[in-house]
């Protein structure tokens, strides 16, 4: 009978030695051991990205510089792409004005370093300015690079041009291009040989009416289709202001040049202004800020045949 019991008891330890075994009490199980996940977003299966700064030298331009007007000025940078990786464009842009950006380089190339200088044409509009560089390469990443200085308010005086007078695109006996080095109306026969040399374009449009623009606008095209072919399109920008005529009138030769400046401070320029009428007053500088001013509009003739008259302010 002993025998019986003390096989029972041995048998139903057995049983009960099985079934905790095969339970797991544990609300928390450990984590799998480390190198076996398979996530895909791990950080170490991020691309990596290439490399770029700035340049330092002699008259390379600096964070917080503070440039005159009229002062050329040096920049440049070394870009180095990640490992087993090629560089494929370099892209370099200047904001002349807050929003506004003049493309100055954009090359596209295929190499693991890129180390250039530029030294371009002072800009005279004054305010702060950024240079920004952003590189690419194979692997579809990028990095960019900024450095920002300060153009001062330049000693120059206020001069006046009056009476400047653009045909639209089908006016048969008026030019519609300007060039404002030589202050001088150019037919579009003109124009195509004096690509660099355009800085504002007028046209009547179905939507924009009375229009002045700049050979970079993607609209311009198609309303003179060989600015397609131009080598050089000049990106000329405009504000149309809250300034009134009379105030813009007011405004004398001799004056100080800080009484146009004031109109750049604020608001975003673009390519074009357009719906204009008589006695808009509207902000305007050419590529880089080489140029820059004030034009009144004192007559508008609409349609395609149309012409428009300005008048003109800016610093001397």
């Amino acid at each position: 009978m002993k025998k019986k019991v003390l096989f029972f008891i041995l048998a139903f330890g057995i049983i009960a030695t099985a079934v905790t075994s095969c339970k797991n009490d544990d609300p928390n199980p450990p984590a799998p051991p480390a190198g076996n996940n398979n996530n895909n977003n791990d950080d170490t299966l991020k691309k990596p990205k290439p490399s770029v700064s700035f340049n330092s030298g002699i008259g390379h331009v600096q964070n917080n510089d503070m440039r005159m007007p009229g002062d050329y000025f040096t920049y440049g940078i070394t870009a180095r792409s990640a490992k087993n990786e090629k560089l494929t464009k370099v892209r370099i842009t200047i904001e002349i004005t807050p929003g506004a950006e003049a493309v100055v380089f954009d090359s596209a190339f295929s190499d693991t370093v890129f180390i250039k200088n530029w030294t371009d044409n002072a800009i005279l509009l004054p305010g702060l300015k950024k240079i920004k560089a952003t590189v690419y390469q194979t692997n579809s990443q990028d990095s960019s690079v900024s450095v920002a200085f300060t153009i001062k308010p330049g000693p120059g005086a206020v001069a006046t041009r009056t009476n400047i007078e653009m045909g639209a695109q089908n006016n048969a006996s008026l030019g519609s291009f300007l060039d404002f080095q030589n202050l001088q109306v150019l037919t579009l026969a003109q124009a195509n040989s004096k690509q660099n040399l355009v800085d504002v374009i007028h046209y009547y449009g179905a939507t924009n009416k009375t229009t002045l623009t700049s050979a970079d606008d993607a609209q311009v095209n198609q309303l003179f289709p060989s600015i397609t072919n131009w080598a050089k399109r000049k990106g000329t920008r405009y504000l149309k202001t809250g300034m009134t005529a009379s105030e813009f009138d007011a405004l004398k030769d001799g004056d100080p040049i800080a009484d146009i400046d004031a109109n750049f401070s604020s608001g975003i320029f673009t390519s074009r202004a357009n719906l204009l009428q008589v006695g808009d007053v509207v902000a305007f500088y050419t590529d880089m800020g080489l140029f820059y001013g004030l034009f009144k509009v004192t007559h508008v003739n609409t349609g395609s045949t149309g012409s428009i008259k300005l008048d003109l302010k800016y610093g001397n």
